[in-house]
């Protein structure tokens, strides 16, 4: 699966497709119809975001077409694509002064998930605890990685990569970045 930078030309079409879900209701509609990764791939919505990013070719790969099911079932359910931090940081931020958007059981979960159904579910899940104020680009990085990680793990491979590029330590550390300054706060407060 080839890799996408931040700037490239994947993520401002991804963020133009998902303004045009504002404008064009019945394929944000279709897409929040689907109740299962099977559903996304039938949806219009789905087969336009296929169109826009014609260029990744996904038609000839399963993990492409699978990481942009997933993405465009999610982003139909993003309201504010809020680009000011990455998404596992802002699971980690305090919801109304309080604890994380995300509690850390349910951020553990999502970390050790290993199939794509579960993995739209819980992301799905998460858009909704943050009222659907979500990095989108970042998420959808994060989702290309995960399908690339599985498809090293399925090969019996290790990406050779850095510690920090693998996407559950990189989630770990930068959700746990979040929480501290929430819990120095907490604590200075007692």
């Amino acid at each position: 699966m080839k890799e996408y930078k931040e700037g490239s030309r994947f993520y401002d079409d991804l963020r133009s497709w998902h303004k045009k879900l504002d404008n064009q209701r019945e394929l944000r509609a279709s897409l929040r119809r689907s109740s299962s990764l099977v559903d996304v791939y039938m949806s219009v919505g789905f087969r336009d975001l296929l169109k826009t990013v014609k260029y990744m070719d996904a038609r000839n790969s399963e993990s492409v077409f699978q990481s942009l099911a997933v993405i465009a079932g999610l982003a139909s359910y993003v309201k504010n694509n809020d680009e000011s931090q990455s998404f596992a940081s802002q699971m980690g931020q305090a919801k109304q002064g309080q604890r994380p958007i995300m509690s850390e059981l349910r951020f553990r979960r999502l970390m050790s998930i290993e199939t794509p159904e579960a993995l739209y579910r819980e992301l799905r899940r998460a858009i909704k605890l943050a009222d659907g104020s979500i990095n989108l680009n970042s998420l959808a990085k994060d989702v290309m990685q995960w399908f690339k990680e599985q498809n090293f793990k399925r090969l019996g491979r290790v990406p050779a990569t850095g510690v920090k590029s693998t996407l559950p330590v990189r989630w770990s550390i930068e959700y746990y970045d979040a929480i501290a300054p929430n819990e120095t706060n907490a604590s200075e407060e007692k």
